[in-house]
């Protein structure tokens, strides 16, 4: 008998995919493509792109970080960009 694998929460994968790096940053692959031409770290794997998960949130922070216009709250908490905000 098979045993059957349940799905994994984006959340929970050690790397994401660039479709996938698309959902959890809620941004368009066309984005990511830009992020991709901008420097991202990711390798690519025949003929798709390979984010690891910690790196990619450490290479977005450190663009939230350097980015003008953004703000600084402290009430916000979020994954990704964590106590930054748009202005």
């Amino acid at each position: 008998m098979e045993k059957k694998l349940e799905p994994m929460k984006l959340s929970d994968q050690l790397t994401w995919n660039r479709k996938e790096l698309a959902e959890v940053t809620g941004r368009s692959k066309e984005v990511v493509d830009q992020w991709i031409y901008e420097g991202a770290p990711c390798c690519r794997e025949g003929h798709m792109y390979v984010f690891e998960r910690t790196s990619m949130i450490a290479w977005l922070r450190a663009r939230a970080v350097n980015r003008t216009g953004m703000i600084r709250k402290t009430e916000v908490y979020d994954d990704i960009f964590p106590g930054i905000e748009l202005a």
